[in-house]
C-alpha cells in the first residue's frame, strides 16, 4: 500500500492588492508566508522552478513552496512586502502620528528605511548585471520587482526576477527606478515629480537621483551611475580616492579638464578646501608640511591632498596628542572637514566622461590593470 504525497495548503489572512498574507501549512508545519498569485499554472511553475535552482542567492526571494487555492496557483514566499506596500504602511502610521505633515517630515519619517532600501536594491542591480540568474532583474516595472523583509529592525530587498517579461534596456529600467523612487518621496502628496528642495534630502541622495537622468544615460553606463557615493560605504570611498589620484598622477585623466570640471561645478566648500581645514589640526598640518606640492589655485589639487592624508595623518596625530587610526577612520575625519568631498569628486569624473571625446582605452587599461595590482598587495 502506497503513502500519499503530502499536499501542501494554505490558510489567507489578508489580502493586498497584489499579494496574500497569510500561513503555509506543509509537513506539521506551519510557516508565516506571502503569496503571489497565478492564474497560469506553466507561469507558477517556471518562476518555482527558477527560484528553486538559485535558492542559494540571498538576493532572490526565497520561495517554499507552491500551493492551489481557489482555482489560483500561489507561489509561498517568505514573510515580504511589495516596495509600494511597504510605503503605504508608512504613510498610513506617518498620517497617524503626525499633525504637521509637511514634505520635510513625511522624508525625515520614511528617511532611514528609503535610504537602506533604495541602497540595497542599487546594490544588487550592479552586482548582478549580466549574471544569469538575474537575467530578468531589469524589469520595466520595478513596483512588481522589489520586496522589502525585515529582520529585528533591518530592511532587506529582495527581487523577484521578471521571467516572462519584455526584455528592456537597462537605461530604461534605470529611468523606472528613478520614478519609483520619486513616486515614494512624494508618495502622499499626490505627483510623481517632487521638488527636491522641500523634502530635506541629503546631497548624496539628491546627486543619485540627479545622475539617474536620462541625460547622463547616453554616455555613462548605467552600471556606473548605480555605483556612486549615495551607496559606497567607507572603504568604497577610500579606493576612489586613490585610484583617481592614481589616474591623475598617471595622466589618464588630464589634470587641466578635471581642474576645470571641479572648479565650475564643485560646491563653494571643496572650491575653498583649504580653508575649510583651519580648525582641524592633524588635517591642517597634513597640508602644511606638503603645502608647495599642491598648486592651491587649482582645485583639483584636493585629491592629491587626500592621499597625503593616507600616507602621514598619523604622524602628525601623534604630534597633536591624538590616537593613530585606520583608513576608514581616516576617510570619515575627510568626509567631515569636507562635507561633498565625494559628491564633488564622483561628479567631476561623470562630467569629464560625458565630455570627453576620446577615452585612449589602451592607457585607461594599463592604469586600471595596475590600480588593481595595488589594491592586490594591499590585501
Amino acid at each position: 500500500m502506497t503513502t500519499a504525497m503530502p499536499v501542501p495548503h494554505c490558510v489567507i489572512n489578508y489580502y493586498n492588492l497584489d499579494t496574500y498574507n497569510g500561513v503555509l501549512k506543509f509537513l506539521n508545519e506551519e510557516i508565516s508566508s506571502t503569496f503571489l498569485p497565478y492564474e497560469d499554472k506553466t507561469a507558477a511553475l517556471k518562476m518555482y522552478k527558477f527560484l528553486v535552482k538559485y535558492a542559494n542567492d540571498d538576493n532572490l526571494l526565497r520561495c517554499h513552496q507552491i500551493v492551489c487555492h481557489e482555482k489560483k496557483w500561489l507561489l509561498a514566499f517568505e514573510d515580504c512586502l511589495n516596495v509600494m506596500e511597504f510605503f503605504d504602511k508608512q504613510k498610513s502610521n506617518w498620517e497617524r502620528r503626525r499633525s504637521q505633515r509637511s514634505r520635510a517630515s513625511w522624508f525625515s519619517y520614511i528617511r532611514r528605511d528609503f535610504v537602506e532600501i533604495f541602497q540595497d536594491a542599487a546594490c544588487i542591480w550592479v552586482r548582478k548585471a549580466g549574471r544569469s540568474s538575474c537575467q530578468s532583474i531589469y524589469t520595466e516595472n520595478p513596483i512588481k520587482c522589489l520586496f522589502i523583509t525585515r529582520k529585528c529592525s533591518e530592511c532587506r530587498v529582495k527581487v523577484l526576477p521578471n521571467l516572462d517579461g519584455p526584455k528592456s534596456k537597462m537605461n530604461d529600467d534605470i529611468e523606472e527606478l528613478k520614478k519609483l523612487m520619486d513616486v515614494i518621496i512624494n508618495y502622499p502628496f499626490g505627483s510623481d515629480k517632487p521638488d527636491y528642495d522641500r523634502f530635506n534630502l541629503s546631497p548624496e541622495l539628491r546627486c543619485f537621483l540627479h545622475y539617474l537622468n536620462s541625460e547622463f544615460l547616453e554616455n555613462v553606463s548605467p552600471r556606473c551611475l548605480l555605483d556612486s557615493p549615495f551607496i559606497w560605504g567607507d572603504a568604497d570611498k577610500y579606493r576612489f580616492l586613490i585610484s583617481l589620484d592614481y589616474l591623475l598622477k598617471s595622466e589618464v585623466f588630464k589634470l587641466e579638464s578635471c581642474n576645470d570640471a571641479l572648479t565650475t561645478f564643485a560646491s563653494t566648500n571643496l572650491i575653498h578646501w583649504v580653508r575649510a581645514l583651519y580648525n582641524k589640526r592633524v588635517l591642517y598640518k597634513v597640508y602644511y608640511h606638503s603645502q608647495m606640492s599642491y598648486n592651491v589655485s587649482r582645485t583639483a589639487a584636493v585629491v592629491r591632498f587626500c592621499s597625503n592624508v593616507f600616507w602621514h595623518y598619523n604622524n602628525y596625530a601623534i604630534e597633536c596628542g591624538e590616537r593613530k587610526i585606520g583608513k576608514i577612520r581616516i576617510v570619515r575625519k575627510l568626509s567631515e572637514a569636507l562635507p561633498n568631498l565625494f559628491i564633488d569628486l564622483f561628479d567631476c569624473c561623470i562630467k569629464y566622461a560625458c565630455n570627453l571625446e576620446d577615452l585612449h582605452q589602451p592607457e585607461m587599461r594599463e592604469a586600471l590593470n595596475e590600480i588593481r595590482m595595488q589594491e592586490f598587495k594591499e590585501k
